[in-house]
């Protein structure tokens, strides 16, 4: 997916209680809206319902408990080591097998609805058609962080703000987006689109005047 598709996601991993991989304890990777409507886009992903594989296996686990993992762990106080049990459930129970074989249409993301939804999965794409790799940027004041490259290779050189063609910027938030961009040694990006539904762009830095 990231060297294919240049979807990067956000690393979710497992809870430090629960250290074994296992999709019934958590996602591997989160994704962003836009993310998913632009994989769902060019079929590189499919849709399936998560609900239905999960409440099987409860039902499973129920009538039949499934093989386990035992573990022995301790303290730091020195006590005795301790045997806990870790389910084994996993992609390959057949419940999960059976949602993956029917999924579900692209619509039912549920993303884009509004206007704002439309506007953003746009600009997005945009930028992901000109090569880039697009990462959330709500950390650094913006809506997406834009690298050139792999996100584990290189910094960020852009933070894109995503605005409405006819929403406007006072002077005192171009300060800002530019004082918060040189901070971080980035580029503030406001995107957008125009009445020809061309994407438009517009870069702010900040710099010292003599």
């Amino acid at each position: 997916m990231r060297s294919e598709w240049r979807i990067y996601g956000a690393a979710v991993g497992m809870l430090p209680s629960c250290p074994t991989q296992s999709a019934a304890f958590s996602l591997p990777v989160a994704l962003l809206p836009e993310e998913a409507a632009l994989l769902l886009e060019f079929g590189a992903a499919q849709l399936i319902d998560g609900a239905t594989p999960f409440a099987a296996i409860k039902a499973a686990t129920a009538a039949s408990p499934p093989a386990e993992m035992q573990a022995q762990v301790g303290d730091q106080q020195g006590q005795a080591p301790a045997t806990v049990r870790i389910p084994t459930a996993s992609l390959d129970d057949p419940a999960f097998t059976a949602a993956a074989a029917t999924p579900l249409r692209p619509g039912a993301l549920g993303y884009p609805q509004t206007d704002d939804d439309h506007l953003r999965l746009f600009v997005f794409r945009n930028l992901w058609q000109r090569g880039h790799y697009i990462t959330a940027g709500l950390k650094f004041g913006g809506d997406y962080l834009v690298y050139p490259g792999d996100p584990e290779l290189y910094h960020a050189h852009f933070v894109a703000l995503v605005q409405r063609p006819n929403q406007g910027i006072t002077p005192l938030q171009l300060v800002a987006l530019g004082r918060l961009a040189t901070a971080v040694k980035k580029t503030f990006l406001v995107c957008s689109r125009d009445a020809q539904g061309q994407a438009t762009y517009l870069s702010i830095e900040w710099t010292n005047m003599v």
